[in-house]
């Protein structure tokens, strides 16, 4: 058991592991984690992959079907102190304009 948990570890630490999916509970646990990844992203980059590329509670896409949708989500679910809302509407306007939904 020791030697396949050890195989298991060094293939995740290899391969980067597969956090550009990693699953959240909740949509500040994942803008958090990825604030904290990668300080030169965005609020908008974070709010995107975070809708985008994420399962969030059970959930992906997970902020809705279209920019109002996004905006109502994330007013929800993502701290007011954690992004502007001139950041959170941007955001919501491009995760539309890409087709994420």
């Amino acid at each position: 058991m020791g030697r396949t948990w050890l195989c298991v570890l060094l293939l995740t630490c290899a391969c980067g592991g597969d956090e550009d999916n990693e699953p959240f509970d909740t949509y500040q646990e994942c803008f958090d984690a990825h604030v904290k990844a990668d300080a030169k992203a965005t609020h908008q980059e974070v709010i995107i992959d975070c809708c985008t590329k994420h399962e969030i509670a059970d959930a992906k896409p997970a902020c809705g079907a279209d920019a109002p949708a996004c905006i109502n989500f994330l007013t929800d679910n993502l701290d007011q102190l954690s992004a502007s809302t001139v950041e959170v509407m941007e955001a919501c306007q491009m995760y539309e304009a890409q087709g994420a939904m």
